[in-house]
């Protein structure tokens, strides 16, 4: 089956062109955010919507303030719940899929302007970093790993400091065991060509780089799972 086109920049830049209120909805996260605003997308990794976080208004009330023109434009399509709107636009040919939520992590540090959309702010890389942790060790989806690796190739992340902070913060889901456990399903699968295939990225990695990737984060996992039971240990 032929992969989803991705979102491109042209694309999300003409979204909110179409649409300027949507700048003041919230800011850009997801992977539009990573791979749009922070590294470069060699890999092909696609996005189907438009992610914009706001942590610090009610959903509902960012709904209510749309003008006339912009509830004919940007149609309700879903309440996944009072934290979560989707919406359905159309830009040219292409019907676009915009979600509108609270963020799951609050944001620790200042946005960053977006460098393609005059006004919109973007959720800083390290925000984007901590949530991709936290999602990774509880739905272990291959879009969060490939996200981690594609970040890994163009920045120097420390990633054992990276989970230690994820450890300490009281909501960040972050599990040094479950994170294993997904990462060794990961090491098991990569190599099967149908897990390269159903990754979101045009141009996949190759198994050994990934493979190679996994062993790296393994090693930092459980250095953090050996600190978090000698702590335990220690209190008891």
């Amino acid at each position: 089956m032929k992969a989803p086109a991705p979102l491109d920049l042209q694309t999300v830049v003409r979204t909110f062109q179409a649409i300027p209120e949507l700048v003041r909805a919230g800011a850009l996260a997801g992977a539009n955010a990573l791979y749009l605003e922070h590294i470069e997308n060699t890999h092909g990794r696609f996005s189907l919507d438009i992610d914009l976080q706001n942590q610090n208004e009610e959903i509902e009330t960012i709904h209510r303030r749309f003008s006339l023109v912009t509830q004919r434009r940007l149609k309700l399509i879903s309440r996944l719940s009072a934290e979560i709107y989707e919406y359905q636009t159309r830009v040219g040919r292409r019907v676009i899929r915009i979600e509108i939520a609270r963020p799951y992590l609050r944001h620790r540090k200042k946005y960053q302007a977006s460098k393609h959309v005059s006004g919109l702010a973007v959720v800083s890389l390290a925000d984007l970093m901590f949530a991709k942790i936290s999602a990774f060790s509880t739905r272990g989806f291959g879009r969060d790993l490939i996200d981690l690796w594609a970040v890994d190739q163009q920045r120097n992340i420390d990633w054992q400091e990276l989970f230690a902070r994820a450890a300490r913060a009281a909501d960040n889901d972050y599990n040094p065991l479950e994170f294993l456990r997904k990462l060794q399903a990961h090491s098991r699968e990569c190599a099967k060509p149908t897990y390269l295939r159903e990754l979101p990225v045009l141009d996949p990695p190759a198994s050994t780089a990934l493979r190679g990737f996994i062993d790296r984060l393994v090693a930092a996992n459980r250095a953090i799972a050996r600190a978090t039971l000698d702590r335990e240990s220690d209190q008891r």
